[in-house]
């Protein structure tokens, strides 16, 4: 069996291939664009939601951008409810097949309100990225105080306040880091 989103490559993985004896042949099964549905209903892409991605990685890019768009909001929802390890890719392989006018109809929709699209694996990997974030930030803080001034800071104590990321820890270490006097301070009773 051969999947293809290119029409090209269907209509020559199709061709029959004789095998040497008269009347024997194999010819693949092939599914190719022309084969794969536009699914604009989010129920139907809710039943079938490999399908609706495979929708938008044939049509995606050659669609009119407003109906590229509903294929797309289609096969987003239905991804919401997989698992993390589908839902993901899927749904990246979705935003990667729109062509660039339907990109930023779909952009603009999602800044806007009108379309929200995160699943819980991206609410959930966001919250932990921002959290990540804030104490790099602190920890870099800490730094700044230390070095503004001119608190000698070791290596190893650099990496302990950057590998640092309970938040209550490193707010602690910041009041701290503004009146020490050396970075043995900073630790005590942690």
């Amino acid at each position: 069996m051969v999947v293809t989103i290119d029409e090209n490559v269907a209509r020559w993985a199709a061709t029959p291939i004789p095998l040497g004896h008269p009347g024997f042949c194999l010819t693949a099964l092939v599914l190719g664009p022309n084969e794969i549905p536009r699914i604009l209903d989010v129920a139907q892409a809710q039943q079938t939601p490999e399908l609706a991605v495979l929708g938008v990685m044939a049509h995606g890019k050659d669609e009119e951008p407003e109906r590229a768009v509903e294929m797309a909001k289609a096969a987003l929802i239905a991804c919401h409810d997989l698992p993390d390890d589908r839902a993901l890719p899927y749904s990246e392989l979705v935003l990667l097949s729109l062509n660039q006018a339907a990109k930023i109809i779909l952009e603009k929709l999602m800044a806007s309100g009108q379309f929200e699209y995160q699943s819980d694996f991206a609410r959930k990997h966001r919250g932990e990225g921002e959290a990540i974030g804030v104490a790099k930030g602190e920890a870099r803080a800490i730094l700044s105080v230390l070095e503004a001034r001119k608190v000698h800071v070791p290596d190893e104590v650099r990496q302990r306040i950057l590998a640092c990321t309970d938040h209550t820890v490193l707010e602690r270490w910041i009041r701290r880091a503004v009146t020490l006097a050396s970075t043995d301070e900073l630790f005590c009773d942690t």
